[in-house]
């Protein structure tokens, strides 16, 4: 079915209206990068945004997914405790994306940036040697915020 859809997705972009060239010669790719880089930086929602989602994945995604595994064949029961915890955090995800059908909050970017303050939460207890309730827990309100942010 996955690659019904990328069949699909190709034909209809195919049949899209081809864009015409512009008359103007094109700048070179140093202009190019630095007028990029100038709107990029004139955009304070932006930059910092892209700094917070690059911390979070420093920080917090790639440790929580490479060694929490290695923690919970340690200490919380094995894989099965580890599976749980990512169906719950999956559950969270699922549900924090149906309350979202429908809604639009008046300042997005700011819902979604306080909806990633759950990232940390697995993390953290984890890291504090919280027994596998809490960490099913924090899961669940992480995917919750993920699906927010993610929708928003």
């Amino acid at each position: 079915m996955d690659a019904a859809s990328y069949a699909i997705s190709t034909v209809v972009l195919l049949l899209l209206p081809r864009a015409t060239r512009s008359t103007f010669a094109a700048a070179s790719f140093f202009g190019e990068l630095a007028e990029g880089w100038a709107e990029f930086r004139s955009r304070t929602w932006l930059w910092v945004t892209t700094v917070h989602i690059c911390l979070f994945n420093l920080f917090v995604w790639g440790p929580f997914l490479v060694l929490g595994s290695v923690i919970a064949e340690r200490r919380l029961g094995g894989a099965t405790s580890w599976g749980l915890v990512m169906a719950l955090y999956g559950g969270g995800a699922t549900a924090g994306g149906l309350v979202m059908l429908g809604r639009l909050p008046r300042r997005p970017l700011l819902v979604a940036t306080v909806a990633t303050l759950g990232w940390s939460l697995p993390s953290a207890a984890l890291a504090t040697g919280r027994s596998l309730s809490w960490v099913c827990g924090t899961a669940l309100v992480a995917g919750a915020g993920s699906a927010v942010c993610g929708t928003l």
